[in-house]
């Protein structure tokens, strides 16, 4: 059970996000259903009722315990769940039919190179074997290509 200053000290919180962000009801309700799913977790996970003395007392493994909960809750991701939320997504903004998850992932790819980030880096974080395959998904330029190589190749 969450105490009656615990709730009203999330009342509080949520009314002060509404206010300085101008944050829609359906953010502050997503926020609720978070923060008491998190409040209800620790009640069960420390036993008694939750007031805001626990709450400062919170760790790194409580969190962790937390995230691991939920995760097992709503079972793993998969590729289609991912492809189902980005098409109804795509929909509700009128974006072209092209605006897929490997479209995203081309973007996010590509965006990190344009904004200095490493290829061996994006290489790595895309699972690519080799670079010559992040080179193409991120339609790199060959003069940038070859700095790099030039930099990071034991034989260049």
């Amino acid at each position: 059970m969450i105490s009656p200053a615990l709730t009203s000290a999330l009342a509080k919180w949520l009314d002060h996000c509404r206010a300085l962000g101008g944050a829609s009801d359906n953010t502050i309700k997503a926020y609720q259903s978070d923060v008491i799913g998190f409040l209800a977790f620790m009640t069960q996970h420390h036993g008694g009722v939750q007031g805001l003395g626990p709450l400062s007392k919170i760790t790194v493994s409580d969190m962790r315990s937390w995230m691991a909960s939920e995760r097992a809750r709503g079972g793993a991701l998969n590729p289609r769940m991912v492809q189902k939320v980005m098409e109804k997504s795509r929909l509700q903004l009128g974006l072209p039919a092209t605006a897929t998850p490997h479209a995203m992932r081309h973007s996010f790819a590509t965006h990190l190179l344009t904004a200095g980030g490493d290829l061996r880096a994006i290489q790595e974080l895309l699972g690519h074997a080799s670079l010559s395959t992040t080179q193409a998904y991120t339609a790199v330029d060959t003069a940038h290509l070859m700095d790099v190589y030039n930099r990071t190749h034991p034989k260049a």
